[in-house]
Protein backbone atom coordinates (compact mmCIF):
# COMPACT_ATOMS: atom_id res chain seq x y z
CA UNK A 1 0.00 0.00 0.00
CA UNK A 2 1.46 3.37 -0.83
CA UNK A 3 0.92 6.64 0.96
CA UNK A 4 -1.62 9.19 -0.46
CA UNK A 5 0.30 11.71 -1.56
CA UNK A 6 -0.16 15.20 -0.19
CA UNK A 7 -1.49 18.01 -2.27
CA UNK A 8 1.41 19.98 -3.39
CA UNK A 9 2.17 23.61 -2.29
CA UNK A 10 1.69 24.80 -5.79
CA UNK A 11 -1.49 23.05 -6.21
CA UNK A 12 -2.98 24.30 -3.15
CA UNK A 13 -2.26 28.04 -3.74
CA UNK A 14 -3.57 27.30 -7.46
CA UNK A 15 -6.79 26.26 -5.53
CA UNK A 16 -6.68 28.73 -2.96
CA UNK A 17 -6.19 31.66 -5.94
CA UNK A 18 -9.11 30.00 -7.88
CA UNK A 19 -11.34 30.23 -4.35
CA UNK A 20 -10.41 33.60 -4.11
CA UNK A 21 -11.24 34.53 -7.15
CA UNK A 22 -14.49 33.30 -7.15
CA UNK A 23 -14.98 35.32 -4.12
CA UNK A 24 -13.53 38.28 -5.42
CA UNK A 25 -16.35 37.85 -8.35
CA UNK A 26 -19.52 37.51 -6.29
CA UNK A 27 -18.50 40.44 -4.16
CA UNK A 28 -18.26 42.37 -6.97
CA UNK A 29 -21.30 41.40 -8.44
CA UNK A 30 -23.07 41.80 -4.68
CA UNK A 31 -21.47 44.97 -5.41
CA UNK A 32 -22.93 46.58 -8.59
CA UNK A 33 -26.23 44.94 -7.65
CA UNK A 34 -26.23 47.38 -4.40
CA UNK A 35 -25.02 50.04 -6.96
CA UNK A 36 -28.17 49.74 -9.37
CA UNK A 37 -30.09 49.43 -6.54
CA UNK A 38 -28.96 52.67 -4.72
CA UNK A 39 -28.88 54.42 -7.96
CA UNK A 40 -32.39 53.59 -8.86
CA UNK A 41 -33.49 54.71 -5.51
CA UNK A 42 -31.32 58.08 -5.97
CA UNK A 43 -33.26 58.49 -9.45
CA UNK A 44 -37.00 58.07 -7.79
CA UNK A 45 -35.87 60.23 -5.36
CA UNK A 46 -34.94 63.20 -8.01
CA UNK A 47 -37.60 62.18 -10.09
CA UNK A 48 -40.32 62.41 -6.63
CA UNK A 49 -38.79 65.33 -5.85
CA UNK A 50 -38.43 66.99 -9.02
CA UNK A 51 -42.18 66.37 -9.42
CA UNK A 52 -43.42 67.60 -5.96
CA UNK A 53 -41.70 71.10 -6.52
CA UNK A 54 -43.08 71.53 -10.07
CA UNK A 55 -46.45 70.85 -8.30
CA UNK A 56 -45.83 73.12 -5.64
CA UNK A 57 -44.66 75.87 -8.53
CA UNK A 58 -47.66 75.21 -10.63
CA UNK A 59 -50.20 75.87 -7.56
CA UNK A 60 -48.25 79.28 -6.49
CA UNK A 61 -48.85 80.29 -10.16
CA UNK A 62 -52.14 78.99 -10.27
CA UNK A 63 -53.08 80.62 -6.81
CA UNK A 64 -51.49 84.17 -7.44
CA UNK A 65 -53.55 84.11 -11.57
CA UNK A 66 -56.96 83.35 -9.60
CA UNK A 67 -56.03 86.06 -6.88
CA UNK A 68 -55.53 88.79 -9.63
CA UNK A 69 -58.50 87.72 -11.20
CA UNK A 70 -61.09 88.20 -7.79
CA UNK A 71 -59.66 91.58 -7.57
CA UNK A 72 -60.17 92.69 -10.64
CA UNK A 73 -63.77 91.01 -10.72
CA UNK A 74 -64.47 92.63 -7.27
CA UNK A 75 -63.14 95.84 -8.29
CA UNK A 76 -65.27 96.23 -11.54
CA UNK A 77 -68.72 94.99 -9.56
CA UNK A 78 -67.30 97.62 -6.74
CA UNK A 79 -67.20 100.30 -9.40
CA UNK A 80 -70.38 99.99 -10.74
CA UNK A 81 -72.09 99.88 -7.11
CA UNK A 82 -70.47 103.17 -6.53
CA UNK A 83 -70.96 104.54 -10.23
CA UNK A 84 -74.79 104.07 -9.89
CA UNK A 85 -76.07 103.93 -6.46
CA UNK A 86 -79.64 103.70 -7.96
CA UNK A 87 -79.13 100.37 -9.25
CA UNK A 88 -81.70 98.70 -11.28
CA UNK A 89 -83.66 97.35 -12.94
CA UNK A 90 -86.94 98.91 -12.19
CA UNK A 91 -89.43 96.45 -14.39
CA UNK A 92 -92.56 97.32 -13.19
CA UNK A 93 -91.38 101.52 -13.73
CA UNK A 94 -92.75 101.83 -9.79
CA UNK A 95 -89.66 104.02 -9.21
CA UNK A 96 -88.73 101.41 -6.85
CA UNK A 97 -86.46 98.03 -6.77
CA UNK A 98 -88.15 95.01 -4.91
CA UNK A 99 -86.05 92.23 -3.93
CA UNK A 100 -87.75 90.02 -7.03
CA UNK A 101 -86.52 93.12 -9.54
CA UNK A 102 -82.90 93.07 -8.12
CA UNK A 103 -82.09 90.51 -4.60
CA UNK A 104 -79.19 93.14 -4.04
CA UNK A 105 -79.38 96.56 -5.38
CA UNK A 106 -77.56 98.09 -6.76
CA UNK A 107 -75.27 95.03 -7.23
CA UNK A 108 -75.44 93.49 -10.99
CA UNK A 109 -78.34 91.00 -11.33
CA UNK A 110 -77.69 87.06 -12.67
CA UNK A 111 -76.31 87.33 -16.64
CA UNK A 112 -79.14 84.63 -16.99
CA UNK A 113 -82.29 86.45 -15.52
CA UNK A 114 -84.77 88.11 -17.57
CA UNK A 115 -84.77 91.13 -15.99
CA UNK A 116 -81.54 92.60 -17.84
CA UNK A 117 -83.30 93.39 -20.29
CA UNK A 118 -85.13 96.00 -18.43
CA UNK A 119 -81.54 97.47 -16.97
CA UNK A 120 -81.17 100.18 -19.84
CA UNK A 121 -83.92 102.97 -19.96
CA UNK A 122 -86.11 102.41 -22.86
CA UNK A 123 -85.84 98.71 -22.83
CA UNK A 124 -88.16 96.32 -22.31
CA UNK A 125 -88.45 92.44 -22.61
CA UNK A 126 -89.80 92.33 -25.67
CA UNK A 127 -87.87 95.23 -27.01
CA UNK A 128 -85.65 95.54 -30.06
CA UNK A 129 -84.02 98.54 -29.83
CA UNK A 130 -81.01 99.07 -30.20
CA UNK A 131 -78.28 98.57 -27.18
CA UNK A 132 -80.71 96.79 -25.38
CA UNK A 133 -79.22 93.56 -23.22
CA UNK A 134 -80.77 90.16 -23.68
CA UNK A 135 -80.59 87.44 -20.81
CA UNK A 136 -77.17 85.37 -21.59
CA UNK A 137 -77.13 81.16 -22.15
CA UNK A 138 -74.73 81.53 -18.40
CA UNK A 139 -74.32 83.15 -15.41
CA UNK A 140 -70.47 83.64 -16.44
CA UNK A 141 -68.91 86.61 -14.83
CA UNK A 142 -67.64 87.87 -18.13
CA UNK A 143 -71.71 88.26 -18.98
CA UNK A 144 -72.35 90.73 -16.50
CA UNK A 145 -73.81 94.09 -16.94
CA UNK A 146 -73.94 97.35 -14.58
CA UNK A 147 -77.81 98.51 -13.61
CA UNK A 148 -78.38 101.99 -13.83
CA UNK A 149 -75.67 102.43 -16.58
CA UNK A 150 -76.31 104.36 -19.76
CA UNK A 151 -76.57 102.87 -23.19
CA UNK A 152 -73.47 101.05 -24.34
CA UNK A 153 -72.05 101.24 -20.79
CA UNK A 154 -73.78 98.90 -19.39
CA UNK A 155 -71.08 95.97 -19.63
CA UNK A 156 -68.18 95.59 -17.03
CA UNK A 157 -66.38 92.92 -19.31
CA UNK A 158 -67.16 92.24 -22.67
CA UNK A 159 -68.43 95.02 -25.54
CA UNK A 160 -66.51 98.33 -26.69
CA UNK A 161 -67.74 100.39 -23.90
CA UNK A 162 -66.73 98.87 -20.50
CA UNK A 163 -64.13 101.15 -19.93
CA UNK A 164 -61.10 98.69 -20.64
CA UNK A 165 -62.01 95.87 -18.46
CA UNK A 166 -60.28 92.76 -19.44
CA UNK A 167 -60.62 89.41 -17.74
CA UNK A 168 -58.37 87.28 -18.78
CA UNK A 169 -59.01 83.25 -19.37
CA UNK A 170 -59.03 81.19 -16.23
CA UNK A 171 -55.91 78.51 -15.74
CA UNK A 172 -56.08 75.04 -17.85
CA UNK A 173 -58.69 73.21 -16.58
CA UNK A 174 -60.52 75.80 -14.25
CA UNK A 175 -64.02 76.59 -15.45
CA UNK A 176 -65.06 80.23 -15.59
CA UNK A 177 -66.28 82.46 -12.99
CA UNK A 178 -69.34 82.53 -12.33
CA UNK A 179 -71.77 85.30 -10.70
CA UNK A 180 -74.92 84.83 -7.63
CA UNK A 181 -77.18 87.34 -6.91
CA UNK A 182 -79.68 85.88 -4.52
CA UNK A 183 -81.26 86.43 -1.22
CA UNK A 184 -78.50 84.27 0.14
CA UNK A 185 -76.03 87.34 -1.09
CA UNK A 186 -73.78 87.51 -3.90
CA UNK A 187 -71.05 85.86 -4.90
CA UNK A 188 -68.49 84.51 -7.35
CA UNK A 189 -67.52 80.95 -8.10
CA UNK A 190 -65.02 79.01 -9.76
CA UNK A 191 -64.36 75.14 -10.20
CA UNK A 192 -61.01 73.58 -9.99
CA UNK A 193 -59.73 70.23 -11.76
CA UNK A 194 -59.31 67.85 -9.26
CA UNK A 195 -55.22 67.49 -9.06
CA UNK A 196 -52.69 68.18 -6.88
CA UNK A 197 -51.53 71.78 -8.07
CA UNK A 198 -55.04 72.97 -8.42
CA UNK A 199 -55.76 71.43 -4.76
CA UNK A 200 -52.79 73.28 -3.31
CA UNK A 201 -53.67 76.20 -5.17
CA UNK A 202 -57.21 77.00 -3.72
CA UNK A 203 -55.60 75.70 -0.37
CA UNK A 204 -53.49 78.69 -0.99
CA UNK A 205 -56.26 81.30 -2.66
CA UNK A 206 -57.98 80.79 0.41
CA UNK A 207 -55.15 81.75 2.89
CA UNK A 208 -55.76 85.19 1.46
CA UNK A 209 -58.79 85.72 2.57
CA UNK A 210 -60.25 86.23 6.20
CA UNK A 211 -63.11 83.81 7.85
CA UNK A 212 -66.26 84.08 5.79
CA UNK A 213 -64.94 86.19 2.77
CA UNK A 214 -64.56 82.58 0.96
CA UNK A 215 -64.88 79.08 1.29
CA UNK A 216 -64.01 75.71 -0.35
CA UNK A 217 -66.70 72.99 -1.39
CA UNK A 218 -65.09 70.07 -2.93
CA UNK A 219 -63.64 71.54 -6.14
CA UNK A 220 -65.55 74.97 -6.29
CA UNK A 221 -63.70 77.83 -4.80
CA UNK A 222 -66.49 80.88 -3.77
CA UNK A 223 -65.92 84.42 -2.91
CA UNK A 224 -68.69 86.41 -1.24
CA UNK A 225 -69.07 90.10 -2.09
CA UNK A 226 -72.37 90.87 0.10
CA UNK A 227 -74.19 88.54 2.51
Amino acid sequence: MTKKEEPSRMGRFFRFANHQQKGQQGNALLYVLLAVGLLAALTFYFVQDSNENYATQDAIHISEELYAQVNTIRSAISECTLDYPNGGPDVNGDGLISSSENPNNPYPIDPLSPNVTYETAGCSKTSNAANCIIASTNDDVGNLSCPGAGIGYEWLFSGTNNQGRYLPPTPNGFSAWTYSNTSSGVSISITAPSDVAANDALTRLLSKFTSGQASISGQVFTIYLKQ
